[in-house]
């Protein structure tokens, strides 16, 4: 099991974590109803056809309003929507997941086992960040475009099938998890079908979230655990990588704080809305207490998802 010894237990201080990961409702309920705002607002411009230009542009922004939900969705798998888990549950599926085909019951298994065994062989999103299925420039692009593993993505979150997590909810699928799947799927399909034909569906939803939610977070996942050094060395450093990137690379590659992936992985309580002020609080500390500088150097901070993608694909050959 992963514990991140002794990192987690002294970059920041019981009060200071107990700040951070207070909850916020409000700012919750906001985003999530701003993203799906902006996603239906973009099908009203682009079903009275301003311009090719413009309809290219709303159709970037779907897929970006959508990562984001999805990214969103995210914390609820670690109870971030409310402290009773119940009603996280509830509002994660009916809010977000059902619009995806899932549920948090479907999710979370392989979700939460992937952090109690990030950097160990018991990992079901292993094959995300290692270099063995991603040897040449091909198979890369491959991993990439989402084709190499989707067969693997979907026994991982929709059959267990690497799950070792003993859970009475694991393997039981009830009502309330299918209801919003259908509920969501009748809205999507109804709206989509109605302003852009019987492809409506295929073109406005699916497609945006296969290269979007799917496709953009494998490479999220990979550029933030893969090193390109020897996989043992990752693996005992516990492949802790933050990005200090642009806006544009945040629109399109880690939504809502995600580049701060480091930081969520030593502390899931905290929320998307509260990692940036963590990652903030950690730098600081490193940049004035030259000892935690030397005991931490475990974190990294990168630059950018795109630099290291090029950086990785001109040097594939090599790894």
């Amino acid at each position: 099991m992963q514990t991140y010894f002794p990192i987690r237990n002294n970059l920041i201080s019981k009060d200071e974590l107990y700040s951070l990961s207070s909850l916020n409702s409000k700012k919750l309920i906001f985003d999530i109803f701003f993203d799906w705002i902006i996603i239906f607002f973009s099908y009203f411009f682009i079903y009275i056809n301003l311009n090719i230009i413009l309809n290219i542009f709303l159709f970037l922004l779907i897929g970006t309003r959508i990562y984001s939900l999805f990214i969103i969705a995210h914390d609820g798998l670690h109870w971030r929507f409310s402290n009773s888990k119940k009603k996280n549950d509830l509002m994660v599926d009916f809010l977000i997941l059902g619009a995806f085909f899932s549920s948090s019951t479907l999710n979370r298994n392989n979700h939460i086992l992937h952090h109690k065994e990030t950097a160990n062989d018991d990992d079901p999103d292993r094959f995300k960040y290692l270099k063995v299925n991603k040897k040449s420039f091909l198979s890369t692009l491959l991993y990439f475009s989402g084709i190499s593993s989707i067969v693997k993505v979907f026994k991982n979150i929709f059959l267990n099938h690497s799950s070792k997590l003993k859970r009475k909810e694991s393997n039981r699928i009830k009502l309330l998890n299918i209801l919003p799947i259908i509920m969501w799927q009748i809205i999507l399909l109804t709206i989509t079908t109605k302003f852009f034909g019987k492809f409506g569906y295929i073109f406005f939803w699916l497609l945006p979230v296969y290269i979007f939610a799917y496709c953009a977070d494998l490479i999220r996942v990979f550029c933030e655990h893969a090193v390109t050094y020897d996989e043992n060395q990752g693996d005992k450093k516990m492949r802790l990588i933050n990005y200090d990137s642009n806006l544009f690379e945040r629109i399109f590659f880690s939504p809502r704080n995600m580049n701060f992936h480091a930081i969520h992985h030593l502390y899931q309580s905290i929320p998307y809305y509260n990692l940036e002020k963590a990652n903030d609080l950690i730098k600081q500390k490193i940049h004035i207490n030259k000892n935690i500088d030397l005991k931490y150097e475990n974190i990294i901070w990168r630059k950018s998802y795109i630099g290291f993608i090029i950086n990785y694909l001109l040097n594939v050959k090599n790894y």
